[in-house]
């Protein structure tokens, strides 16, 4: 049921360990804990009460994999912009 979402957490982890590798720590620990525990939270509490079954709550797991990709994403082409005009003489 998640395989085809796991792409997203190989996204997760390489846009994490680039930044982390270039020295922001913080960014991406503040993504990940908003994407895996607050969002997933959130989507568990407002979708179990319209769909209860085992589905919805196994795809609180894509979900958060799906959220933090994005933001990630988002975070490290706003980073790679402020490093380059910083670069530039």
């Amino acid at each position: 049921m998640t395989l085809p979402f796991r792409f997203f957490g190989v996204w997760n982890q390489t846009f994490a360990g680039a930044l982390r590798g270039a020295g922001d720590t913080r960014g991406p620990m503040l993504i990940m804990l908003f994407s895996f525990v607050f969002c997933r939270q959130a989507y568990l509490f407002i979708v179990t009460r319209f769909v209860k079954n085992i589905y919805t709550v196994g795809l609180g797991y894509p979900f958060g994999w799906v959220m933090c990709a994005f933001l990630s994403l988002f975070y490290y082409c706003w980073k790679q912009r402020r490093f380059d005009a910083q670069s530039r003489p």
